[in-house]
């Protein structure tokens, strides 16, 4: 049976992935993220074997877990780092289609049986992930219900943030664009200060462009706005929002 051979292989590699993926497990709690929710619901003993079955990967800031033009090599759950996903136009303009944090799976194509024009995952720091080649995903998928519940969860959410991208790029003029891509991106991997700011680590205004489809001296015209204004200050490879509640005033309320 598959789950007697996911056990066997467990026992063979021991238990230092494990040992490994608890220590990312705990630095995620000690950092305010979950822990993935691609888990819920599944015993000690099937998170350990399904963890077995997969491989770790790290790549560097700028290195490229995946490229689009080719189908993923297989689905990827963040332990570490952030993980940019975006397609190239013709043109090579960049389209940012989403930011994976910790506890998230990307990579979902590889579940196609003919994948299209993929898209490429860019890693933003430092970033570590275990990946489980397309055989072994379907194979957990399966045999685990909770886990392909918890999986099409994770898809669908997905779908809800590009639409609501989507809806705010094709509806919105570019000031407010950008007002949301903050709001977006503070939501999704801000770090509230004891001071009441909200820091975007590894957020640059190229990355603001990209996601509020918009150009990057233009990005940059308007955070200079802003900044005059004190509602946010940048640091290198930081953003620093320090009233979130004026830059909505700023952005129509937007915020």
């Amino acid at each position: 049976m598959f789950w007697a051979k996911g056990s066997r292989i467990w026992q063979q590699i021991g238990c230092s992935r494990l040992a490994a993926w608890h220590m990312a497990a705990e630095h995620r709690h000690q950092a305010g993220s979950p822990t993935s929710e691609l888990f819920r619901g599944l015993s000690d003993k099937e998170i350990e074997s399904y963890v077995s079955l997969g491989e770790w990967e790290t790549r560097q800031s700028g290195g490229f877990f995946f490229r689009e033009g080719k189908p993923p090599s297989g689905l990827h759950l963040l332990s570490a780092g952030r993980v940019k996903i975006y397609q190239s136009t013709a043109s090579g303009r960049r389209v940012l289609l989403h930011i994976v944090s910790p506890g998230e799976a990307f990579g979902l194509r590889t579940l196609l049986p003919v994948c299209g024009r993929a898209a490429s995952a860019l890693a933003l720091e430092e970033s570590r992930a275990l990946v489980w080649d397309r055989t072994t995903t379907i194979r957990l998928i399966e045999y685990n219900q909770q886990f392909a519940r918890n999986l099409l969860w994770m898809a669908v959410r997905n779908i809800d943030e590009m639409q609501e991208t989507y809806f705010h790029l094709a509806t919105q003029p570019t000031e407010r664009r950008v007002a949301w891509a903050l709001t977006h991106l503070a939501r999704k991997i801000g770090l509230r200060t004891d001071e009441g700011f909200v820091r975007l680590e590894s957020v640059s205004e190229r990355v603001l462009a990209d996601l509020a489809g918009a150009g990057i001296y233009t990005v940059g015209r308007i955070l200079r706005g802003w900044e005059r204004s004190k509602a946010l200050t940048k640091e290198r490879g930081c953003i620093v929002v320090r009233e979130p509640e004026r830059l909505a005033e700023l952005a129509e309320d937007v915020w």
